[in-house]
């Protein structure tokens, strides 16, 4: 009928542009468009930069030679960009437990989630670990804790789902650049003021946690070297915060979380973080299930207790 070209003619003059045809008579027409390309180049090297420090977590069911999968992972790598993947929440969580992925303390988690693997319990449980982002993907828009979300992520023009997601990374490093400005003051003065009970039977990894609470400010320290040790002096004075092993004589570490936990009457359940070199999921969903509200791996450092404090200070309104 025509109309189609008539449309198309409008659209392109409305772009600047321009439509021409050849034809020869009773044999073939050829149409041609000149579109001018105003906008400015996408800047390869400028959005790698931005994600330098930030690993990619695409958590999708689609397996390897997937189209759609192989085209995102080919845009990640076409911008140079660290990612990783995985079918599920619960099995990322594992391969960052076990240090098979960078996680360096500057190190930003950016997952992106199909929307129907979302799983909120698995996801706090890694935001324990490092700072995260979490973007979903999918046609429900169905997760309110998401910080965004893409309808589909083959779609996207390649450079403009780059540049989104190196949008987030910055605003959201911009972010905590000013809450801790606020909040890291105010928790440390909190902490310093708490009262620590470590229930630790080795000697060694005693002297390490107490000297690494002194050096950040904390003096009120008390050491008990068993579970059964640890429930008797809870019961007995108030703490704010248990760091507790796993396998002590006597007494083990999950039966004590149980009797602390649930002891009624008296002054306040002191707040139970386990410090332990078990780093299964089932270990650590036991440890959670225990009553535990935090969970630190050995070897201890500075940096991960700082960070741990830190949330608790944040999550939990705790006695100074």
């Amino acid at each position: 009928t025509g109309l189609g070209l008539a449309i198309t003619t409008k659209l392109v003059n409305a772009l600047g542009g321009s439509i021409n045809v050849e034809s020869e008579l009773g044999g073939w027409s050829e149409f041609s468009v000149d579109i001018p390309y105003n906008e400015t180049l996408t800047d390869i090297t400028g959005i790698s930069e931005d994600l330098k420090n930030t690993t990619i977590v695409l958590i999708d069911k689609a397996e390897e030679g997937d189209n759609n999968m192989d085209q995102v992972t080919g845009i990640f790598e076409q911008f140079n960009a660290d990612y990783c993947k995985s079918s599920s929440l619960g099995e990322m969580k594992s391969l960052l437990t076990k240090k098979e992925i960078d996680c360096s303390p500057d190190r930003i988690f950016l997952f992106l989630v199909q929307e129907d693997l979302y799983d909120k319990a698995a996801y706090d449980r890694i935001s324990c670990l490092g700072k995260t982002i979490l973007l979903t993907f999918g046609q429900k828009y169905a997760v309110n804790d998401a910080k965004g979300h893409y309808r589909s992520l083959a779609q996207m023009l390649p450079s403009e789902l780059m540049k989104s997601l190196s949008a987030h990374t910055k605003k959201n490093a911009s972010q905590r650049q000013i809450r801790q400005q606020s909040s890291l003051v105010a928790n440390s003065i909190m902490y310093k003021g708490w009262k620590i009970l470590i229930a630790e039977d080795n000697l060694v990894n005693q002297k390490v946690l107490h000297r690494i609470l002194n050096r950040l400010g904390i003096v009120n320290v008390v050491i008990v070297d068993n579970g059964q040790k640890a429930v008797e002096r809870e019961a007995a004075e108030a703490f704010d915060i248990i760091f507790m092993d796993m396998q002590m004589p006597i007494m083990c570490g999950i039966d004590a979380c149980r009797h602390i936990v649930q002891r009624e009457g008296g002054h306040p359940q002191a707040k139970v973080v386990f410090v332990t070199a078990h780093v299964s999921d089932s270990f650590e969903a036991e440890c959670f299930n225990a009553g535990a509200v935090y969970y630190l791996s050995k070897p201890c450092n500075i940096h991960k207790v700082e960070q741990g404090l830190h949330k608790l200070a944040e999550q939990h309104s705790l006695g100074g």
